[in-house]
């Protein structure tokens, strides 16, 4: 089994990057683009990990769950891993794909 994976992340503190193409910002289209240029590389799967949410809040934000239906929303995407808030949030299935906020 072929495992693409693509990163994103909602923003950037304090490290400003010195070209665009360092850090890639959450932006659904341009990853589900990225997935599916994946996809017809040969990846069977497709792990999208999003560095979001709010930090130290268990509870989820209405701007991850519009992202997480966006995404898993395409046949290219097969599982989203979130990280940033360095506590447990939810872990649910969203159009029946696994996300791990």
């Amino acid at each position: 089994m072929i495992v693409g994976h693509l990163s994103a992340t909602y923003g950037v503190q304090m490290y400003r990057p010195e070209h665009p193409w360092s850090v890639g910002l959450i932006d659904t289209d341009r990853i589900i683009a990225d997935a599916e240029a994946l996809k017809e590389r040969g990846a069977d799967w497709v792990v999208v990990s999003l560095h979001w949410g709010n930090q130290y809040q268990v509870s989820t934000t209405s701007r991850q769950h519009s992202i997480a239906d966006t995404l898993t929303a395409s046949d290219a995407i097969d599982m989203i891993v979130g990280h940033h808030a360095h506590v447990l949030q939810a872990v649910e299935h969203v159009n029946g794909k696994l996300v791990a906020y």
